[in-house]
C-alpha cells in the first residue's frame, strides 16, 4: 500500500506542470517541433525545398530565433544530474534513456529531433528510480542533506530548494514547493523521510523543468519575448560547459546582473577560458564535440578497410586516429586559438607510436600523442588527417566524390542535391582494373545526368589521390600513375585550378567564403537549429572568426553577444 501511494504521488508531482509543454502559439517551438510553417527541420514538407545558396550577407544584422523549449541531450541529462547529486560512476551508471537522435546533416542535440515519446518516458522513469535509489541510500543521503537524521519538514522544505532549484535552473514556485511538502506529510509517518525524498527524486528527475531548457522569455509590446536571467544563465552554462548552471551562476541571475549584455559575454568567456587564459575543459568537450560532428568523424570508430589492400588499418591504428584528430583540434584551435585557415593548413599532426609506425614519419614512443611535421606530398591540415580521409573513402578505394562533396557542403556551405531516384546502384569495385580517377570519369563525366552535381564534386576530391583510403600517402595506385590535379569552379576567387591536397587546402583557406560558412556551423551546432536559420542570428558574432588573426575561440564567446541569445520572436 505505501508502495502504490508513493507511486501515485510521483505520478502527481511530475505531471503537475507539464502545462508548460503545450501550444506555445505561432512562432514558437515546443518539444515536438518548430511550430514554424515551412520548416527546412520538418521532414516531408515539400513547400519549403532547403535553400542552395551559400552563407548569406544578413543586411539587418542579428535575427532572432523562434521561443522553444531544448530538450536536453543524453549526455546534458546525465552531466545535471551527477552534478545535482554529486554522483559517481560506482554511485550510478548513468541514464538509460534512448540515443539522441541525429539530424540529417550528423549533429545531435537539435530542437526538433529531441523528443519525448513514450520509450524515452518510460526510460526517464526507470532513470528516476536509479537515481533516487542512490540518492535516499545512507550514507549518501546524510551527506546531501545533513539535517535527514531528523527528517522534519524544514529539513524537505531545505531538501526542494535546494535540489530542485539546481535541477530546475530557478527556485521552486512555492506551488511546487507545497506540492513537495504535501507529499511529505502523507508519505513520511507511514513510510519515513528516506522514502519521501526517493519519492521527490524520482520526481524532479521526471520533471518538465527538468527535461527540457527553457528559451521561453516574456513577451513585450513589440512581439519580442525577453529571456529572463535564470534562462540565460541555464543558456550559457549548457551552451559552454555541457552541464546545469551552478550556484554562483544562478545567484547572478536572481541578482539581475545577466539583463546587462555585457556581462553575459562576460560569463561566457569565464565559462571558456580560466583565469589564466586556458580554455577549460568542460568547454573542451563542447568543441571536440563539435569538430567530430561537423567532420562526419562519428563514424571513424566502426570504419573498416579491405584487409587484403590495407592490412596496416587494424583497430588499434583506428583508435590512434582519433586520438590524433583530438589532439589536432585541441592544439592548433584551442591551445593556439587558431582559426579556419590554422584549421586548413596547420603543418603538424600527431602520432604516438603505432601511428609513427603506421605513417613512417614522426618520433613518438608509447601512447602520447607527440607533434610531428608532415613530410612532403602527404597534405595540410584537417584535409590530411588519417582519420578524415579514412572516413571520406570506401573500404577498398578513394572516393573523390566523397571528399569533393565534403568541402561542398562543410567548408563552402554549398549544397549538392541528392541522386535522382532514376540513378541504379554502382557497379562493383574491380581494383586494379583502372585507377579510381579513370573509373569515376567514366561513371560521372561522361553521363550528362550524373555530371550536373559531380563535376562540383569530383574534380575537388581527385586532388587527394596521393592519399590513400586508409589515410596514407601513396606515390602510385597499384600500376597506375596518380594524376591528382583538381579543379575548384563556384567560388569567389573564379575557377581555381591545382594539384595536390597542400594546393586545394591553401586555396580553400584563402576564400573569405570560407570562414563565414564555418562560422554559420559552429552557430548551427549552439543554437541547435538548422544551418541556414543560424545563419543571420550569428551574423554579428561572424567577424570574430572572418576577420584577421579570428579564432573559433572568440567566435564561440561572441555568439554570447548575439541578439537571439538573449530574445526571441
Amino acid at each position: 500500500m505505501k508502495l502504490v501511494q508513493a507511486i501515485v504521488i510521483i505520478g502527481a508531482l511530475a505531471m503537475a506542470s507539464v502545462g508548460c509543454v503545450g501550444n506555445l502559439g505561432d512562432g514558437a517551438a515546443g518539444p515536438s517541433g518548430s511550430g514554424r510553417p515551412g520548416d527546412p527541420n520538418n521532414p516531408g514538407n515539400p513547400n519549403n525545398p532547403r535553400p542552395n545558396e551559400p552563407v548569406p550577407a544578413c543586411p539587418d544584422g542579428d535575427e532572432l530565433g523562434p521561443r522553444v523549449l531544448r530538450r536536453l541531450t543524453a549526455s546534458e541529462l546525465e552531466t545535471t544530474i551527477r552534478n545535482v547529486f554529486t554522483l559517481d560512476a560506482t554511485a550510478w551508471s548513468g541514464p538509460t534513456t534512448p540515443p539522441d537522435a541525429a539530424s540529417g546533416d550528423g549533429f545531435t542535440g537539435d530542437v526538433d529531433r529531441l523528443r519525448v515519446n513514450e520509450t524515452y518516458a518510460s526510460r526517464l522513469l526507470e532513470t528516476g528510480r536509479a537515481v533516487a535509489d542512490a540518492v535516499s541510500a545512507q550514507p549518501r543521503l546524510s551527506t546531501l542533506l545533513p539535517c535527514a537524521t531528523t527528517g522534519d519538514e524544514a529539513c524537505a522544505r531545505n531538501f526542494v530548494t535546494t535540489y530542485a532549484r539546481r535541477l530546475f535552473h530557478r527556485p521552486p514556485t512555492d506551488a511546487e514547493l507545497n506540492r513537495y511538502l504535501d507529499a511529505y506529510r502523507r508519505i513520511t509517518p507511514a513510510a519515513g523521510f528516506a522514502t519521501w525524498v526517493r519519492t521527490a527524486t524520482i520526481a524532479m528527475v521526471q520533471s518538465p523543468h527538468v527535461v527540457w531548457r527553457s528559451e521561453l522569455g516574456t513577451v513585450s509590446g513589440d512581439g519580442t519575448a525577453h529571456l529572463a536571467g535564470w534562462e540565460i544563465a541555464t543558456e550559457l552554462a549548457y551552451t559552454y560547459t555541457g552541464a546545469p548552471p551552478d550556484d554562483a551562476l544562478l545567484a547572478r541571475a536572481e541578482r539581475g546582473e545577466l539583463d546587462d549584455p555585457a556581462m553575459v559575454r562576460e560569463v561566457a568567456r569565464s565559462l571558456v577560458l580560466d583565469e589564466a587564459g586556458a580554455v577549460r575543459p568542460a568547454f573542451r568537450r563542447i568543441a571536440l564535440r563539435f569538430f567530430e560532428q561537423w567532420a562526419g568523424l562519428a563514424a571513424l570508430p566502426n570504419i573498416t578497410k579491405d584487409t587484403e589492400l590495407y592490412p596496416g588499418f587494424t583497430p588499434a591504428v583506428r583508435d590512434a586516429m582519433r586520438r590524433e584528430l583530438d589532439a589536432y583540434f585541441d592544439h592548433v584551435i584551442l591551445e593556439e586559438r587558431g582559426g579556419v585557415s590554422d584549421l586548413l593548413t596547420s603543418p603538424s599532426t600527431y602520432v604516438d607510436a603505432t601511428l609513427a609506425s603506421y605513417y613512417g614519419f614522426g618520433a613518438a614512443g608509447g601512447g602520447d600523442m607527440i607533434e610531428a611535421e608532415r613530410p612532403d606530398g602527404w597534405g595540410i591540415g584537417l584535409l590530411a588527417q588519417g582519420g578524415w580521409l579514412s572516413v571520406q573513402a570506401n573500404a577498398e578505394i578513394t572516393s573523390p566524390t566523397r571528399r569533393g562533396h565534403f568541402i561542398r557542403d562543410r567548408i563552402l556551405c554549398q549544397e549538392i542535391p541528392p541522386p535522382p531516384p532514376t540513378v541504379g546502384p554502382l557497379p562493383e569495385v574491380d581494383v586494379g582494373s583502372v585507377s579510381t580517377r579513370e573509373r569515376y570519369e567514366v561513371l560521372h563525366a561522361s553521363n550528362e545526368s550524373c555530371n550536373s552535381c559531380h563535376r562540383l564534386m569530383d574534380p575537388i576530391g581527385f586532388g587527394f589521390e596521393h592519399l590513400d583510403a586508409a589515410g596514407r600517402r601513396r606515390e602510385t595506385e597499384g600500376r597506375f600513375e596518380i594524376d591528382d590535379t583538381g579543379r575548384l569552379t563556384n567560388v569567389s576567387a573564379g575557377d581555381i585550378e591545382f594539384e595536390g591536397a597542400e594546393e586545394i587546402a591553401a586555396h580553400l583557406a584563402e576564400l573569405p567564403e570560407v570562414e563565414g560558412c564555418i562560422a554559420t556551423w559552429v552557430a548551427r551546432h549552439a543554437y541547435a537549429i538548422d544551418r541556414h536559420d543560424a545563419a543571420c542570428m550569428a551574423a554579428s558574432a561572424r567577424p570574430q572568426l572572418e576577420q584577421d588573426g579570428g579564432s573559433f575561440v572568440d567566435h564561440w564567446i561572441a555568439l554570447a553577444g548575439t541578439a537571439h541569445f538573449t530574445s526571441r520572436r
